[in-house]
C-alpha cells in the first residue's frame, strides 16, 4: 500500500468538514491545468510500474513514452506556479484537525515566507530538485538570487537549471558564478570589503570558530583582527584625509573589474560616473583637482588602505613581529593639525594603539599559538585558487549588484568543499556575514534594498557558524528569505551546538520533512509535525469470554509517524506552512535541456594525458 493511502484514510477519520463542497467553494475542482497535472501524476505513476514489470522486449517503447509523459507533466507543475501570488510548493492534502481528502496546489504565500524556508530528508530524495524548482520560482518573480550549492554534481544539474530558468525569464545578464575550482570563469569578490572593522574581526573568527573552541583563543583572535583593522584605518584616515585618493583607487579598481568580466564592454560600468558615493560632487572634483600619479601610486602601494583590505593584508600582520612594526608605523604618523580630518583620527589612533597593546601584551608563547591558527586560516583564503577568488580583486561588485536599481542579480556560488575543504567552509560563512552586514545596514538607515533578497543554501549544516542565529533572527523583516536544505537537523547542532541550533531553527517557519533513516530523526520530525485526536472503541470481554462491554477511548495518535517518514517515497513528505500541515506530493521537475559544461582542472588534464601514456606503453610492450 502506498504511504498516501495511510495518510488519506487517517485524514478520513479525522476529518471534521464536508471537504468536497470546500473545494467546490474555492473552485480548485474546476481548474483545467490542475486536473491536466493530476492526470499526468497518474499517467507517471503508472508507466513507473509498467518499467517495474517490462520485460527487455518492451523496454524501448516504455522509455520513449516515459520521455513524452516526463515533459508534458513538467509543464503542467510549471502551469501551477503563479508568482503574483506565491511559491508553488507542489499537490497536498491537508492533515489534523481541517484535513482534507481532496487534493489541493499548494502555493505559499510571498508575505507568509519572510520568516524562511527550510526543507531536510536524507540523500537523493528530492530535496535539490524542490530546490532548483524554489529558485526558479524566484527567479520568475525579479527576487535577487543567491544560491550556495557545495557539491555541483557531475552534470552541474543546479547551475544548468539556474542558467535555464533565468534564460526562460530574461534574465541572462544577471547570473554571476563565483568557484574556487574555476578561476578562469568565476566573478572575484573581496568579501572584506564594505564590512565594517568589528564585522570582519568578529564575523571571520565566529567563521572559524568551533563549540569546542577556547574562549582566550577566540578573544585573543579578535582582538588581534581588530587592532590591525583600527591601524589600517587610522593610517589609511591620515594618509589620505580627503578620501581622493580611496575613491579614485575603488572607481580604477571597479572599471578595470567590469572590463576585465564583461570584455572591456563600456556599457555595463557607465553608471559608474555616477554611483556608490555619498557626495556626488566628488566626481567633478577629480577632473578639476591635480592629484600626480605618483601620490596615487604611493598610497597604492603603502599597504594600508582599509577600505580595500583582503585576507591577504590580515595574514601578514597576524604575527607578532609584523603587529609590532604596525604599531611602530602608527606611533610614527603623526595627525597633521593644519588638516581637516572627516574621522576623530585622534581617537582612531588612541584606539588602535590601546588594541595593538593588549594583543602585544599577551604572553609570545600564547599569541603564538593563537597566531599560527589565525594565519592558517587566512592563508588558506589568500592563496592558490581560493586566493584568486578572493584577493584578486580590492572591491565588491556583488555588493554593489545587490544595491543597484537598474540591474538584479542571480549568483551561483560553488566552494566544493570536498576539495577544498576548510577554506569552503569559511568562504561560505564569510558570504553570510557579508550579507548579514547588508541587512544590518538596511535596519540602521532605514532604506530597503530595491528587490527581495532570496538566499538558497544547500547542505546548510555546514554553513551554519555561531552567530549566524542573528542573521536568521533579523533577515526576514529587512528584506530576505533564506531557503536551507539539509539532511537532519543534527547538522545544525553539530555545528553550532544545541541551543543556537534550535534558534535557527525556530526561525525557520515554512518546513518540508521528507524521507529520513535514523530513528532519531523520524521521532523529532514526527513529533514537530504533531498529532491527531481519534476516539477508539474497546471491548472488554468476561473472564468467561461470554459476557462484556464496550467503551471508548481518544487517544492521541501521529500525523505522521516515524515508520512513516522513515517510508516516504521519493519526492514526496510534509510541509507546515502558515499553521497547517500537508502531505505533499512535490513538483516533478525533468533535467535541464542542457548542462553547462565546465573547464577541465589541471589536475584532470594531467591524468588524463598520464593515462595516454600509460596505454602508449602498453600497447608498445605488447608489440615487443
Amino acid at each position: 500500500m502506498h504511504i498516501k493511502d495511510g495518510f488519506l484514510r487517517r485524514i478520513k477519520l479525522s476529518s471534521k468538514k464536508n471537504t468536497l463542497q470546500e473545494n467546490e467553494k474555492s473552485g480548485i475542482l474546476e481548474s483545467e491545468k490542475f486536473k491536466e497535472l493530476l492526470f499526468w501524476k497518474r499517467e507517471f505513476r503508472t508507466i513507473n510500474e509498467l518499467l517495474d514489470a517490462a520485460t527487455e522486449l518492451e523496454m524501448p517503447n516504455l522509455i520513449k513514452r516515459k520521455k513524452v509523459i516526463e515533459r508534458k507533466l513538467d509543464a503542467a507543475e510549471r502551469a501551477m506556479h503563479d508568482i503574483n501570488k506565491g511559491l508553488y510548493f507542489g499537490i497536498g492534502y491537508k492533515l489534523g484537525n481541517d484535513a482534507d481528502v481532496k487534493p489541493i496546489p499548494i502555493i505559499g504565500r510571498w508575505s507568509k515566507l519572510n520568516n524562511h524556508v527550510g526543507f531536510k530528508g536524507t540523500t537523493r530524495v528530492g530535496k535539490t530538485i524542490n530546490m532548483q524548482g524554489h529558485i526558479e520560482q524566484c527567479i520568475a518573480k525579479g527576487m535577487d538570487v543567491i544560491v550556495i550549492d557545495p557539491k555541483g554534481g557531475v552534470k552541474q544539474d543546479v547551475l544548468s537549471s539556474v542558467v535555464e530558468s533565468c534564460h526562460a525569464y530574461d534574465r541572462s545578464e544577471d547570473i554571476t558564478y563565483f568557484s574556487p575550482a574555476f578561476p578562469s570563469i568565476s566573478q572575484k569578490i573581496n568579501v572584506c570589503y564594505g564590512l565594517s572593522n568589528l564585522e570582519l574581526s568578529a564575523g571571520f573568527v565566529e567563521s572559524i570558530s568551533t563549540p569546542t573552541m577556547d574562549r582566550f583563543y577566540i578573544d585573543t583572535a579578535e582582538e588581534i583582527l581588530m587592532a590591525i583593522t583600527t591601524s589600517f584605518e587610522y593610517l589609511q584616515e591620515v594618509s589620505d584625509p580627503t578620501g581622493k585618493l580611496t575613491a579614485m583607487l575603488e572607481k580604477a579598481e571597479l572599471k578595470r573589474y567590469f572590463a576585465h568580466m564583461n570584455n572591456e564592454r563600456k556599457s555595463e560600468y557607465d553608471f559608474l560616473e555616477n554611483y556608490g558615493f555619498e557626495d556626488l560632487d566628488m566626481i567633478d572634483d577629480y577632473e578639476q583637482s591635480v592629484i600626480s600619479e605618483q601620490e596615487v601610486l604611493e598610497f597604492q602601494e603603502n599597504g594600508f588602505n582599509r577600505s580595500m583590505m583582503t585576507f591577504r593584508e590580515l595574514e601578514r600582520y597576524a604575527h607578532y613581529k609584523e603587529l609590532k612594526n604596525l604599531r611602530t608605523t602608527v606611533k610614527l604618523l603623526e595627525i597633521n593639525r593644519n588638516i581637516k580630518y572627516k574621522k576623530n583620527v585622534r581617537a582612531l589612533r588612541d584606539d588602535a594603539l590601546r588594541l595593538l597593546n593588549s594583543a602585544l601584551a599577551t604572553d609570545e608563547t600564547h599569541f603564538a599559538k593563537v597566531s599560527k591558527t589565525l594565519t592558517n586560516k587566512l592563508a588558506a583564503l589568500s592563496v592558490g585558487p581560493i586566493g584568486e577568488l578572493l584577493c584578486s580583486i580590492r572591491i565588491n561588485p556583488l555588493m554593489n549588484r545587490l544595491i543597484r536599481k537598474d540591474r538584479g542579480v542571480v549568483a551561483v556560488m560553488q566552494p566544493f568543499p570536498m576539495k577544498f575543504k576548510r577554506s569552503a567552509e569559511i568562504f561560505n560563512k564569510m558570504i553570510l556575514g557579508m550579507v548579514s552586514s547588508m541587512m544590518g545596514a538596511v535596519g540602521v538607515e532605514g532604506r530597503a534594498l530595491p528587490r527581495r533578497l532570496a538566499i538558497f543554501i544547500d547542505e546548510a549544516g555546514s554553513v551554519a557558524y555561531p552567530g549566524i542565529q542573528d542573521f536568521f533572527n533579523r533577515a526576514g523583516g529587512l528584506g530576505a528569505t533564506v531557503f536551507v536544505y539539509t539532511q537532519t537537523d543534527e547538522d545544525y547542532r553539530e555545528s553550532v551546538g544545541e541551543t543556537l541550533a534550535n534558534i535557527v531553527l525556530d526561525n525557520v517557519n515554512t518546513k518540508g520533512i521528507m524521507r529520513l533513516n535514523s530513528l532519531s530523526s523520524t521521532r523529532e520530525a514526527a513529533e514537530e509535525i504533531g498529532t491527531f485526536k481519534q476516539m477508539k472503541t474497546i471491548a472488554m470481554v468476561s473472564g468467561g469470554g461470554t459476557e462484556g462491554r464496550y467503551t471508548t477511548d481518544v487517544q492521541e495518535e501521529y500525523l505522521c509517524s516515524p515508520q512513516d517518514i522513515k517510508s516516504l517515497p521519493i519526492g514526496e513528505g510534509i510541509l507546515m506552512h502558515d499553521g497547517k500541515t500537508y502531505y505533499v506530493d512535490f513538483p516533478f521537475r525533468k533535467a535541464p535541456a542542457a548542462a553547462v559544461k565546465m573547464p577541465e582542472l589541471s589536475s584532470e588534464i594531467e591524468k588524463r594525458i598520464l593515462a595516454s601514456f600509460e596505454k602508449i606503453l602498453e600497447e608498445k610492450e605488447e608489440v615487443a
